[in-house]
């Protein structure tokens, strides 16, 4: 096991880890668990969020999680203008500047070779927009990150779009590109995960769970990775992975808002926003969201959406909701452990909801059934008696039929 605190002493891994992390909001994960053995993920420090944009700030957090053991590091995606508070952190909309564009390819440890070729099919499809000097890779633990550094993005392609619209729709306009051709490499997943709140591993950090560093690398690098660049003991990676070009990427994201259309399809251009005519006082009419779900609402479900990716929590308070269904019957029948559901629950709870644009009295509700739900899971302990418990309410769900689903796909 890696000695974290000799490791993250190292002149080059600081620098590294810190020229990533400056103006983000920082998430460590430590090797320490709670008293279910549950993993400790951290995002504040005495009610503010976490930042690091020195050694200073850097040797600050080890001292002050010394007893928990900081592993593994993780920054947004999103530039900050300022980060002193929780309602910084959450400002989503005028608080962020910038955003780096990142593809998640998701795969195993002993299939490196045709996760390093997928980057490669990303990688030239980038450069065919012309963006090749600003990308860079990082191997996340059993997969690999495709990321455009966020100063590849000029001030004036900003002033027309959210940074929010720029990374989602390049990353979906891309994927659609190369899709068929991903397709046919084995075990392999490329997701688009460029929502309001998602982190990514720093280069140069451990991994949470794997004795392998997050190396950072170039894509003349690619040809000659081999898994052991990823030794704690002397990684080998690119010092030049933060190179930029000012702008490289502006035609590509041009390209791809107009035709995706923005993070929810309705993104407009600032200067195509309608104009409220002066001395006209605007009023907003809101439809209050109808949340009235309790625990004994769940049930059993035979074919549950999956832990990863299932559910979409922007189309809903609803859709949070069925998460702590789906993750008990995930548990029931079998197909994860108990300490997986309980860290999928907890995820959900502390890391999803609370970015979430809901009222606050629904995510106080979330809150709440989150709680109960990860209470009755600890007292329960076992898929037999989760089963009981659900079954309990009612009869197992039924797959819907064809005509059913296009009533309400929901």
């Amino acid at each position: 096991m890696v000695n974290v605190f000799e490791y993250y002493s190292r002149a080059y891994v600081k620098k590294n880890l810190i020229e990533f992390l400056r103006h983000r909001w920082v998430a460590i994960h430590m090797e320490k668990t709670d008293e279910s053995g549950a993993n400790i993920f951290v995002r504040y420090i005495r009610g503010k969020p976490i930042t690091i944009n020195n050694e200073k700030d850097l040797k600050h957090i080890l001292f002050v999680f010394r007893d928990l053991r900081p592993r593994t590091f993780y920054g947004t995606v999103n530039i900050y203008r300022k980060l002193e508070t929780k309602e910084d952190a959450l400002n989503y909309e005028k608080n962020v500047i910038k955003r780096t564009c990142a593809w998640d390819v998701d795969s195993e440890l002993k299939n490196w070779q045709n996760t390093i070729k997928t980057a490669k099919i990303i990688a030239k499809a980038l450069e065919k927009y012309g963006v090749i000097k600003s990308v860079y890779f990082v191997w996340s633990g059993r997969g690999i990150h495709i990321r455009i550094h966020e100063n590849a993005f000029s001030n004036e392609l900003l002033a027309k779009y959210k940074p929010l619209d720029i990374s989602y729709s390049i990353v979906k306009f891309t994927i659609d590109e190369v899709r068929e051709e991903i397709r046919r490499i084995p075990k392999i997943a490329v997701e688009n995960l460029m929502d309001p709140q998602r982190v990514f591993t720093a280069p140069l950090s451990l991994h949470r769970k794997l004795n392998v560093v997050c190396v950072p690398l170039k894509y003349d690098d690619l040809d000659n990775f081999n898994l052991d660049w990823l030794n704690p003991g002397k990684p080998r990676f690119n010092p030049s992975w933060n190179k930029f070009e000012i702008g490289e990427a502006d035609e590509l994201a041009e390209l791809a808002v107009k035709k995706v259309g923005g993070y929810m399809g309705k993104m407009l251009k600032k200067e195509e926003l309608p104009e409220t005519p002066r001395k006209t006082k605007t009023v907003r009419i809101l439809t209050p969201i109808k949340f009235d779900y309790k625990l004994d609402d769940i049930r059993l479900n035979p074919n549950p959406s999956p832990i990863k990716g299932g559910r979409e929590f922007r189309k809903g308070p609803r859709e949070a909701f069925l998460k702590i269904e789906d993750i008990l019957s995930h548990f029931a029948l079998g197909h994860i452990n108990l300490e997986h559901a309980l860290k999928a629950l907890r995820y959900a709870r502390y890391s999803i909801i609370p970015f979430q644009p809901y009222p606050d009295e629904i995510k106080e509700k979330l809150f709440s059934l989150y709680d109960e739900a990860i209470k009755i899971l600890e007292k329960l302990r076992t898929p037999q008696k989760v089963k009981a418990w659900l079954l309990s309410h009612s009869p197992p769900r039924k797959p819907k039929t064809i005509l059913e689903f296009l009533r309400n796909p929901e």
